[in-house]
């Protein structure tokens, strides 16, 4: 990966993707699913059209549904 990457974790797994996207084309990449994963930058939510910029460390949560 080049130096404008961004570090996505998930379940103790950490991914590599470029920088410059927005968060709901990375997650196409890593073949996740907007709607099952809340994603935490800094402690913060983001939603799916933020732009990752380069050396953002993006938490992936997933999403629990039940009743």
């Amino acid at each position: 990966m080049s130096d404008n990457s961004v570090t996505i974790i998930l379940k103790n797994k950490t991914y590599q993707v470029n920088s410059g996207i927005p968060l709901h084309k990375a997650l196409r990449f890593l073949n996740l699913n907007t709607n099952t994963h809340l994603a935490v930058r800094d402690g913060m939510l983001i939603t799916e059209d933020e732009m990752l910029k380069n050396g953002d460390r993006i938490e992936l949560i997933a999403v629990i549904s039940g009743g």
